[in-house]
């Protein structure tokens, strides 16, 4: 199992797309790898890349204080569980809460409205 975390000063960052690194951890809370978070160049084609890279990471579930509802769709489409986290907790407390259902995100609506998405014309 693979749990990735947006990260930002060694804790989960506030907004997912906006998070410097993305860290990817095994089910023993062991982080196995993180990468620049590729979204922050910013535009339609980052934020792919971003989705792109979790995928190839092969992981289950993704731990998120905020993210908006269109990126979100896309992680629970493609099969990816989403938890709903608190930036003041621990990484190991986080890890910990991932696998419990109870915090889980199920569908896109959860997720913050893209005020910006028909402005920029509907590009993704």
């Amino acid at each position: 199992m693979i749990i990735a975390m947006p990260m930002s000063r060694g804790r989960l960052a506030a907004h997912f797309t906006k998070a410097p690194r993305i860290g990817f951890y095994n089910e023993y809370h062991h982080l196995v790898t993180s990468f620049d978070n590729p979204a922050l160049t910013g535009g339609c084609s980052a934020k792919k890349a971003m989705l792109t890279l979790i995928k190839e990471q092969k992981t289950d579930i993704v731990m998120v204080q905020h993210i908006g509802e269109r990126m979100l769709g896309k992680l629970l489409d493609a099969g990816i569980s989403v938890s709903k986290g608190d930036s003041t907790l621990s990484i190991e407390q986080l890890l910990a809460q991932s696998s419990d259902t109870a915090f889980r995100m199920l569908d896109a609506s959860e997720g913050r409205a893209s005020l910006n998405h028909l402005k920029k014309g509907d590009c993704c």
